[in-house]
């Protein structure tokens, strides 16, 4: 009974390993076929005297694995088998599709999603077989293992072999290299080659070069080859020299300081047109060394790039100036070494007789004459008083704040030049902020201004003075210029900022006191405004180079009606 049984259990086996569903696939594309004969014997061997593993019936589907000679490998449960190939019927195209792996390191997963378990690993190049497609999954096979992997992995075309790159080599010797029969020093001459020769390096052996040249291959020592073409041996161009910039004391005693500031200590003083050396610039000073060898800091505005005339005096037509600042000192000489004779204040009228050196010769209001730095005179008229223009009394909003006048233009930067060069903006702007800053201090406002003399400063500069000091607002002062018929006011806003209800009051205010064209406001890129973090707006008070109104604007009364309206619109912008 027990045999039985057994015997029993052994056909069920040998049965179920011909079921269709059973098949596994192996790494090339199998051929199905169909059975012809009643039952077809599976043996081990491609040999009739085989062991019979199993049996296959008619019209029932196997896989071709292989042939040999009238042999067919079939593929079972666990393992192959073999069949005569006359009993099997060949279906015309592949049962499945053949692919590549295209990236390194692929996982293939049991299931078509990430979450799923990694059954698998491939490679790049490696070959599969497709067993279904999704719009994102590919079911494939490798061997006996069977899994999912992403689409973009796989692909039905084989994946090219690239061509081996050739490597050259030149040949570097004083003299010349031989190419030997065989890697030694011993072999056979086959050739002399000069330096800079290229050859195509076929293998390396030790310290030995397999390589053709012209035709001929052979062997030559490694330690005379280079990657690179010996070239000629040229003498290296020195590097240029940094140009050296020499600038000369413009005027009197310029102090040299240990720091790019007025409250830096003052290392010695400088004679008028002593040569200093520049290293570096800035924020408007120069770090120099001097032809003594001592270093330190000058202010730029003092100094020349050409030699000054040390003894020349220049005489002028006998001009009327004015004083911009307060408390100028008037020397005996042209320098800041000479004794004071005397002091002058702002709007002081002085009577201008010749120059030196950067210096004028005047007389003042109480008939005393003497020298005094020509950035200090204006000669356009500034006035004692306000003109009439009195501000009302209700300007408490301006009290206590803090506001920076910005003259624009100054020094050898004219701005523009107004009709038949009557007159220069650099001028009208710095007499209009003077009246401007004596208005806004005389209300309670602490008053800072970028210049308060005919004084270039670096147009960069400007918005830093700004930012620096923490400004409660910013007003840079301009005059227009354009075509002749050109006329009006406007005021300028920082592009993107909150800052247009500013330029609006003030634009209102000097329409207002000045009865000119109202041109608007609007936003504008001026370096000015756009690097200053500060409430900032730029006016333009009138074109000069419009005939009819530089008569107007050149005068004291629509300076004093122009500062007066600027100081009106600040007033209702701290309200």
């Amino acid at each position: 009974m027990k045999k039985l049984t057994s015997l029993a259990l052994v056909l069920t086996f040998i049965v179920s390993l011909f079921t269709p569903h059973a098949y596994a696939a192996k790494e090339t594309a199998y051929t199905k076929a169909k059975v012809t004969a009643s039952s077809l014997n599976v043996r081990s061997k491609p040999d009739l005297k085989s062991k019979v593993i199993g049996k296959a019936k008619k019209n029932e589907t196997v896989l071709i694995a292989s042939e040999m000679g009238k042999w067919s490998k079939i593929i079972v449960k666990k393992g192959t088998g073999w069949v005569y190939s006359q009993y099997l019927k060949k279906e015309t195209t592949p049962t499945h599709k053949v692919g590549y792996i295209t990236a390194k390191a692929v996982n293939v997963r049991k299931k078509a999603t990430t979450s799923s378990a990694v059954s698998m690993t491939l490679n790049t190049g490696d070959k599969v077989t497709i067993l279904q497609t999704t719009s994102s999954w590919t079911k494939i096979q490798k061997g006996s293992k069977v899994g999912w992997v992403s689409n973009r992995y796989v692909s039905n075309k084989a994946p090219t072999k690239k061509p081996a790159k050739k490597e050259y080599a030149y040949v570097k010797v004083s003299d010349y290299l031989t190419l030997r029969a065989k890697p030694s020093t011993r072999s056979k001459s086959l050739a002399k080659l000069k330096s800079g020769v290229k050859l195509t390096v076929l293998s390396t052996s030790g310290k030995w070069k397999y390589v053709e040249v012209n035709g001929k291959k052979g062997w030559v020592a490694a330690s005379y080859l280079s990657a690179k073409k010996p070239g000629k041996k040229t003498t290296p161009k020195p590097k240029p020299k940094p140009e050296t910039i020499i600038v000369y004391v413009g005027s009197g005693t310029l102090n040299l300081r240990d720091t790019a500031s007025t409250a830096g200590h003052v290392v010695s003083k400088l004679k008028v047109g002593d040569p200093l050396t520049v290293s570096k610039e800035k924020d408007g000073w120069l770090y120099v060394t001097t032809k003594s060898g001592e270093c330190g800091w000058v202010s730029k505005r003092y100094v020349l790039n050409t030699p000054p005339k040390t003894d020349e005096v220049k005489s002028l037509a006998t001009k009327t100036g004015y004083v911009t600042v307060n408390d100028l000192n008037v020397r005996s000489n042209a320098g800041t070494s000479y004794k004071v004779v005397t002091q002058v204040n702002q709007a002081d009228k002085v009577t201008v007789y010749s120059s030196k050196n950067g210096w004028l010769h005047i007389k003042t209001p109480k008939g005393i004459k003497g020298w005094v730095n020509k950035h200090y005179i204006s000669y356009l008229k500034i006035p004692k008083d306000d003109g009439g223009q009195h501000l009302p009394s209700n300007f408490s909003h301006l009290k206590g704040k803090t506001i920076m006048i910005d003259p624009g233009h100054g020094g050898h930067d004219s701005g523009a030049v107004g009709y038949k060069s009557v007159v220069y903006e650099k001028d009208l702007a710095l007499s209009t902020s003077i009246i401007l800053a004596r208005k806004l201090r005389a209300a309670g406002a602490k008053v800072l201004m970028t210049r308060s003399s005919d004084v270039f400063i670096e147009l960069a500069e400007r918005p830093q003075m700004s930012n620096r000091a923490h400004v409660d607002a910013f007003v840079a002062v301009h005059y227009n210029s354009g075509p002749s018929a050109g006329h009006g006011l406007e005021t300028y806003y920082q592009q993107g900022s909150k800052y247009r209800n500013m330029a609006s009051y003030i634009q209102s205010g000097i329409v207002k006191y000045t009865g000119l064209t109202n041109r608007g406001i609007g936003p504008n890129n001026l370096q000015v405004l756009r690097t200053n973090t500060r409430p900032c707006v730029l006016v333009e008070l009138g074109f000069v180079s419009n005939p009819k109104e530089v008569s107007i604007i050149k005068t004291a009364t629509y300076q004093q009606k122009a500062a007066a309206g600027i100081a009106v619109g600040l007033n209702k912008y701290f309200k």
